[in-house]
C-alpha cells in the first residue's frame, strides 16, 4: 500500500504540472492584440494594435480608455491602425498618415517616469513594411530593433526629466534632434531647455501633471518638409517650451516617408543604460545621475489626439486615404503571441548605446539597439494546448478521487464504469485497492500483480504490485447505471496522457 500511495503521489504531481502548462498556454494563446479605439479629431476613429515586443506572460502591454485615453503599460507597444485582427499582424491595417503641413497635437502624462524611464511616441514607416521581422509585428525603425530598417521621426522619448524629439532616416540611427537631457563622458546631450525649465514642480513644465504637446510638419509650396517644431505647453503655466528642428540632411528622405505615410507608435520601457537620454553630460547639467527602472510606474497615458493643418500653410494635402477604424473594428484572426522565440532578438534588455567622436568637431553619432521577446505561434499551438489541458484536469480529477479512497473514502458505484485496468476479464477503475470496498481478494498469490497493457492513465507504475491480486466483486462487474458511454472515449483520452507524463 506505501508503494501505490507513493507512486500516486508521484504521478498526481507530474499531472497538476502539466495542468498547470496546459491551463498557461490555453491563455497565451488567447492574449488579444486588439485593445480598442481611441478618436482622433480631424480624421476619425483609429484601431490599436498591441504587440508583445517585451511584455511579460499574462502582462497588459496597451489599453485603452474612454475611447481616448492610450495607456502603453511597461514594456508594451502599440500601433495606430484602421483595424484589427485579433492575434495577427498585417501591415496593410496600419495607418499610413501624411503629415506635411500639418500640425498633431495630444496630452501627455509622463507622472510616475523617473530616471530610466521612457515614454515614447514616434512615426514609422510600417505600412510599408514587407517583412515581419523579428517581433513578428512589421515593426521598423531607424535602429533596426527588431532587424527592419525604415525612417523614423520620435515626436517625443520622455520621462520626467527628460525630452528628447529626433529625425531619423533609415540609415541613421544618432539623427538629429532636440530637447533637454542626456550625456556621456566628454558629450552632452541636447540643452535646448534647462532643468529649472523642464521637470517635477518646475517653471514651465511640471511633470508630475498631464501637459500639451503640438508637433507640427511645415512644408513649402512644393511640400517639402522644412522642419520639425515642437511645443510643450500646461494650463496654469505661461511660458511654453519650444524648438524648431531644421538642416537635417535627410529632409528628402523624411518627406517622401510622410508623403507615402507614416504609422503612430506608443511605447514605453526603461533601461539602466538610459544615459544617453537623461544621464548628467559631460557638463553635469544633465539631469539623471543614475537610471533606477525599477522605479517606473506601471504605465503612462496618451490622449486627446487631433491632427489639422497649420494655419496658412502652403502645403495642403490629404492626411490619408484609408478610413478611419469602426467601433468593432477586431477581426478574428491567427495568433501570434509573446513567447520567445528560437532566434532571440539581438540583445538581453532595451539599451541604447552612444559613440562619440570627442572634440573633433563632426557630429555626434550614436547608435541604438533595443531587445525584446517576441515570437509568432500557429494555431495549432491553441489547439494542443486546449487538448492538453482538458486531459491534465481530467485525470487531476481522477488522481483526487482515488486519494480520498485512500483515505478511507467510499468510492461510488458509477466510477467502476470506466476501464481502466483489466483483471480476469473484469473491469475497474485505478489501482486494485481503489476498488477494495466491492472487490474481494482471490487466493492465487503467487504471480505479480502488473501494470496492465490497456492501461491508459499512467497511475499505475511497472513493475510488481504489493497489493495481491483481486477479483471483481457484482457490483463491479454490474455497475448499476450501465455502461459509460464517454468509457472509449476517456480511455483513449488517458493513453494520451500516458505518453505524455512518461
Amino acid at each position: 500500500m506505501a508503494g501505490l500511495n507513493q507512486r500516486l503521489l508521484t504521478n498526481h504531481l507530474q499531472l497538476s504540472s502539466l495542468l498547470l502548462a496546459g491551463k498557461t498556454l490555453v491563455v497565451l494563446c488567447n492574449l488579444s492584440t486588439c485593445p480598442g479605439t481611441v478618436d482622433v479629431d480631424g480624421f476619425g476613429l483609429a484601431a490599436l494594435v498591441s504587440s508583445w515586443w517585451k511584455a511579460a506572460e499574462g502582462a497588459v502591454p496597451v489599453e485603452v480608455h474612454g475611447g481616448s485615453q492610450v495607456m502603453p503599460h511597461m514594456n508594451g507597444r502599440a500601433y495606430f491602425a484602421n483595424g484589427c485582427s485579433n492575434g495577427s499582424y498585417n501591415p496593410a491595417d496600419y495607418l499610413a498618415f501624411n503629415l506635411l503641413g500639418k500640425t498633431m497635437r495630444y496630452t501627455t502624462d509622463l507622472s510616475g517616469s523617473p530616471c530610466g524611464c521612457n515614454a515614447a511616441l514616434s512615426l514609422t514607416s510600417m505600412h510599408h513594411s514587407t517583412h515581419p521581422g523579428e517581433c513578428s509585428d512589421y515593426y521598423c525603425d531607424a535602429n533596426s530593433v527588431c532587424g527592419q530598417s525604415c525612417a523614423e521621426i520620435d515626436l517625443q522619448e520622455a520621462n520626467q526629466f527628460a525630452w528628447h524629439s529626433t529625425l531619423h532616416t533609415s540609415t541613421d540611427s544618432s539623427g538629429l534632434g532636440a530637447g533637454y537631457g542626456g550625456g556621456g563622458t566628454g558629450w552632452n546631450g541636447p540643452r535646448t531647455w534647462t532643468a529649472h525649465q523642464y521637470g517635477p514642480n518646475r517653471e514651465c513644465i511640471d511633470t508630475t501633471k498631464p501637459f500639451d504637446v503640438a508637433v507640427s510638419f511645415p512644408a513649402d509650396v512644393s511640400c517639402q518638409l522644412t522642419s520639425l517644431r515642437v511645443v510643450l505647453s500646461q494650463t496654469g503655466r505661461s511660458c511654453p517650451l519650444s524648438f524648431d528642428i531644421k538642416g537635417y540632411s535627410g529632409m528628402a528622405e523624411l518627406t517622401e516617408a510622410l508623403r507615402r505615410g507614416m504609422t503612430p507608435t506608443v511605447s514605453y520601457w526603461g533601461s539602466e543604460d538610459l544615459g544617453w537620454m537623461d544621464g548628467l553630460g559631460a557638463d553635469q547639467k544633465g539631469p539623471c545621475f543614475l537610471d533606477a527602472p525599477k522605479a517606473c510606474s506601471a504605465a503612462v497615458r496618451f490622449y486627446n489626439f487631433s491632427i489639422h493643418d497649420i494655419e496658412g500653410s502652403l502645403c495642403v494635402q490629404n492626411l490619408t486615404n484609408q478610413r478611419p477604424a469602426s467601433r468593432s473594428s477586431t477581426r478574428p484572426g491567427n495568433p501570434v503571441m509573446a513567447m520567445p522565440s528560437g532566434n532571440p532578438i539581438k540583445s538581453e534588455r532595451q539599451k541604447k548605446f552612444i559613440f562619440v567622436q570627442q572634440r573633433s568637431g563632426s557630429q555626434r553619432a550614436g547608435f541604438e539597439e533595443a531587445a525584446g521577446d517576441l515570437s509568432s505561434s500557429k494555431v495549432g499551438l491553441g489547439a494542443v494546448a486546449f487538448l492538453v489541458g482538458f486531459i491534465a484536469t481530467f485525470a487531476v480529477l481522477i488522481v483526487l478521487r482515488c486519494t480520498r479512497q485512500l483515505r478511507g473514502l467510499e468510492v461510488p458505484d458509477d466510477l467502476c464504469n470506466t476501464a481502466i485496468s483489466t483483471v480476469g476479464g473484469t473491469s475497474c477503475l485505478l489501482a486494485p485497492s481503489v476498488c477494495s470496498k466491492k472487490m474481494q481478494p482471490i487466493s492465487d498469490t503467487s504471480s505479480d500483480l502488473k501494470e496492465s497493457q490497456s492501461s491508459s492513465t499512467g497511475l499505475l507504475a511497472r513493475g510488481p504490485s504489493v497489493d495481491p491480486p483481486i477479483k471483481a466483486s457484482k457490483a463491479c462487474s454490474k455497475p448499476r447505471m450501465g455502461r459509460n458511454p464517454l468509457s472509449p472515449i476517456l480511455s483513449r483520452l488517458n493513453l494520451m496522457l500516458r505518453h505524455l507524463c512518461r
